[in-house]
């Protein structure tokens, strides 16, 4: 795999919401191209994602996991800021609930990874199979 590895695209994910949360100000354009670029990240990883081994994924999920623990201050910390923007911009106080972190819903957010890491792969399996009359045979892979 050339040119971004999943943990350099955690990195800059990282950093384009840092810079998001950062600026109270920003427009609807801001957000828009975060978004955009926080897309195409997404879709880089995936295929980077779907080229690697099982074992590699678990691993790279595992990764995450443990950055998102050791991160946990910086998490919590961003998460204060964006609970106070979203009071200041009219958030229900439901909204409000699901949005909010504490160390305990960070640290089972942390075991889901870890328990997901864990299932069984499905890339790779044939979830659909048709077998044409001529004797071509299509198949759905994940």
């Amino acid at each position: 795999m050339s040119g971004l590895t999943i943990g350099d695209a955690a990195a800059r994910l990282s950093d384009m919401t840092q810079t998001a949360t950062q600026s109270t100000h920003s427009n609807d354009t801001d957000h828009e191209i975060l978004v955009t670029a926080m897309a195409r990240a997404a879709r880089k990883a995936q295929r980077q994602l779907a080229a690697m081994t099982s074992a590699a994924r678990a691993a790279a999920l595992h990764r995450a996991a443990d950055r998102l623990e050791a991160s946990a201050t910086t998490v919590l910390a961003a998460n204060q800021r964006d609970l106070a923007a979203g009071q200041a911009n009219g958030l229900s106080k439901a909204m409000l609930d699901r949005l909010a972190l504490d160390e305990a819903r960070l640290a089972g957010i942390a075991q889901a990874v870890r328990a997901v890491a864990d299932l069984p792969d499905p890339v790779g399996d044939v979830i659909d199979s048709l077998e044409r009359p001529n004797g071509l045979r299509l198949q759905r892979i994940r």
